[in-house]
């Protein structure tokens, strides 16, 4: 008998509880946050990859948000299905490179639906299980990344770690004791550690998010804005 299935807490829709449990999107949250603040009132932005596009409703109400994606509903199943004379001011990546075959084609691809002053805002996990959608390829570093991005027409600006060694500890916790609820014979020792271990854990996992609490070199992941060269 399955208690409960560990996809169906992953894909809640709610976006203030996927912010409560799932560390690694309170972390790509909280920098977007922060990015969005800077935003002009109107523009264009293209969100490759974007699944059910939870970030949508936090854009200004005057932008253009254009959804490509090939495994969910979307206005265009990849970048190559765009007008050539279709240009964007952003690009939006969140968790999508890993899955990506030839990453450094989607970067070059992506500059050119960008108009000249264009950014580019990319999540990539480091910290994270292998996980398909379909496919899990790779992770980076912060000198990967930078590697990754030589040549492809785009500068990075800002590159920072997501989250530090307190979430990362936190997040594989909770998804250790959230995967063996479904196990009826693991389901009450899964029960008494996130109780005893994994809320207090949790909570003090947001808390060095939003005071800048832990080391940086062992994060969940990175966040890199780039602009065109």
């Amino acid at each position: 008998m399955t208690l409960l299935r560990w996809g169906d807490l992953w894909e809640v829709q709610s976006f203030t509880l996927r912010r409560l449990f799932d560390l690694q999107f309170e972390s790509v949250w909280l920098l977007l946050r922060e990015q969005l603040q800077h935003l002009p009132q109107t523009g264009v932005v293209i969100d490759v990859g974007a699944g059910r596009s939870p970030f949508k409703p936090k854009f200004p109400p005057a932008w253009r948000y254009i959804t490509v994606d090939p495994y969910s509903p979307a206005d265009y199943a990849s970048l190559s299905d765009l007008p050539r004379e279709f240009q964007a001011d952003l690009i939006v990546m969140t968790e999508v490179l890993e899955h990506v075959p030839h990453p450094e084609a989607i970067l070059k691809e992506a500059c050119l639906h960008t108009t000249p002053s264009a950014r580019l805002w990319i999540t990539v996990p480091f910290n994270a299980r292998v996980h398909g959608a379909p496919n899990d390829f790779r992770r980076w570093t912060p000198s990967g990344l930078e590697q990754l991005f030589d040549g492809t027409g785009w500068a990075i600006e800002r590159l920072e770690p997501r989250g530090n060694d307190i979430t990362t500890l936190a997040a594989k916790l909770l998804f250790l004791c959230f995967r063996r609820l479904a196990r009826p014979l693991t389901a009450l020792p899964a029960v008494l550690a996130l109780l005893v271990v994994g809320l207090p854990l949790l909570l003090l996992a947001h808390a060095s998010l939003h005071f800048d609490l832990g080391l940086k070199d062992d994060p969940l992941g990175f966040f890199v804005v780039a602009k065109k060269t």
